[in-house]
């Protein structure tokens, strides 16, 4: 069966000018919300950041082989983000505003990121919560809180 990995490959040398964002870029950019670009991505959008350095950075930091997505995420990010540095659907967006928040006494986490497709295209994914012992406990808290 198919994957994100099988159409990046298929996919990636096709620009979004030849064809547009679509449902599965939009799946794709979700999946590498996983990726902290903390201190890679500036958290406004004072220096965007081609996506190509970004992961680059990613990588030689060595965070692929430190970082611990868990079982919901995918095993498959940091190999899938690589492909979109080199391919030219992806490899020049631009990454800013990625903010990544986690509190473990108020029970919290919050990520989103900014990826800029061109002068009048954007796409903004909030990263949802993962499965780490805040994650849980902020997915409980949903359920009985009034207000998170």
């Amino acid at each position: 069966m198919a994957n994100l990995i099988d159409y990046i490959k298929w996919r990636g040398d096709i620009t979004f000018e030849i064809s547009p964002f679509n449902e599965i870029d939009n799946v794709i950019f979700t999946q590498l919300s996983s990726i902290d670009f903390t201190d890679v991505v500036s958290s406004d959008t004072s220096d965007p950041v081609p996506l190509h350095v970004a992961v680059r950075t990613v990588t030689d930091r060595g965070r692929a082989k430190k970082t611990k997505l868990g079982l919901i995420v995918p095993d498959i990010i940091f190999t899938m983000a690589a492909l979109m540095a080199e391919s030219p659907r992806y490899q020049d967006i631009l990454l800013c505003s990625h903010v990544c928040e986690i509190d473990r006494e108020k029970e919290y986490q919050f990520s989103a990121t900014t990826f800029i497709l061109s002068n009048d295209a954007a796409c903004i994914v909030f990263r949802g919560t993962d499965d780490t012992l805040v994650g849980w406990k902020e997915d409980f808290n949903l359920a009985f809180n009034p207000q998170i």
